[in-house]
C-alpha cells in the first residue's frame, strides 16, 4: 500500500505522478487537482487496484469515512468531496447533502452514519476565498487557518501573508 508518492504532476493525460520513469495515475479530489497530492490511499478490488489522492490528511480521513458507509464506493465518496472537504462536513452536519449525481437515499445514508463522528469545521471562508484568488493553494490556506481562531478576515489574511 502506498502513503505517498513524490514526483512531478502532469496534467497533461488526466492527473499524472511520475516519479522514477513510472506514471502513477491518480483519481482526486477537485482541491487535490486544483494545487497538490498530499497523501495518497490504495484501493483494491478483485483484479483491480486504484490510487486517490487528496489534498489533505482531512479529506484522506474523511474518504475513508465514507468508504464504510454501506453502499458508498471510492467514486462515490470522490465525488461526494468533489465540493471540497469543509462543505461536506458542514452539509453532514446540517443533515443537508446536495451534490449532483448523489441520490436522497445516499445522502440519508451518509449524514446517519456520519453526523456527530465529524470534527467540526469553522473556516473562515471569506478569507479563504480572498487567499486563494490571490493564487495560494486552497490546501495550504486551509492548514494555516485552521489554527486561527479569534482574528477577524482581515487579520487572518495578513497573517498567512507574512508566512
Amino acid at each position: 500500500m502506498y502513503s505517498y508518492i513524490k514526483g512531478q504532476i502532469s496534467r497533461d493525460d488526466g492527473f499524472i505522478i511520475e516519479s522514477n520513469g513510472i506514471g502513477y495515475e491518480i483519481q482526486a479530489s477537485t482541491d487535490c487537482i486544483q494545487n497538490s497530492v498530499d497523501t495518497v490511499y490504495t484501493y483494491f478490488i478483485e483484479d483491480k487496484h486504484s490510487l486517490f489522492g487528496f489534498a489533505t490528511k482531512e479529506e484522506k480521513n474523511l474518504f475513508l469515512k465514507l468508504l464504510n458507509v454501506s453502499g458508498i464506493g471510492p467514486k462515490s465518496a470522490l465525488n461526494l468531496l468533489s465540493h471540497g472537504y469543509e462543505y461536506l462536513v458542514k452539509a453532514i452536519g446540517c443533515g443537508n447533502i446536495t451534490i449532483k449525481g448523489v441520490s436522497k437515499k445516499t445522502a440519508d445514508k451518509v449524514i446517519l452514519e456520519l453526523n456527530g463522528k465529524l470534527e467540526k469545521v469553522n473556516i473562515n471562508e471569506e478569507a479563504v476565498e480572498a487567499l486563494v484568488r490571490l493564487g495560494l493553494p486552497r490546501n495550504k490556506v486551509l492548514e494555516k487557518i485552521r489554527n486561527m481562531k479569534d482574528l477577524s478576515t482581515e487579520e487572518m489574511i495578513r497573517a498567512v501573508l507574512n508566512g
